[in-house]
């Protein structure tokens, strides 16, 4: 159970995943702070059983266009252009920046 984490400063290229995140629905992963987050990767990913998130400074660009996919989630803030539906055969990466 992982709770009261704070990443920052961050940059990735080549990744294969931003996130890959599956909480406990009894216990979920909560209190993430994740600040300056620079990543070129494959796709989005997902984040399931997780509250109360706050994200900034995010600069994401996907290649496959994907978003983040949100399952069983409370109060994630900082996704909300990266959390949407998106058109998986996109011809240009997704690119986002907050």
């Amino acid at each position: 159970y992982f709770h009261d984490v704070h990443i920052w400063n961050i940059k990735a290229t080549g990744a294969k995943m931003v996130f890959d995140v599956a909480g406990n629905p009894k216990k979920p992963v909560e209190h993430f702070e994740i600040d300056h987050l620079d990543v070129q990767a494959g796709t989005a990913g997902h984040i399931s059983a997780a509250r109360d998130w706050n994200l900034h400074d995010l600069k994401l660009q996907i290649a496959d266009g994907s978003s983040v996919a949100l399952e069983d989630t409370q109060n994630i803030k900082g996704l909300t252009q990266n959390s949407k539906k998106s058109d998986a055969n996109a011809q240009t990466p997704h690119k986002y920046e907050e």
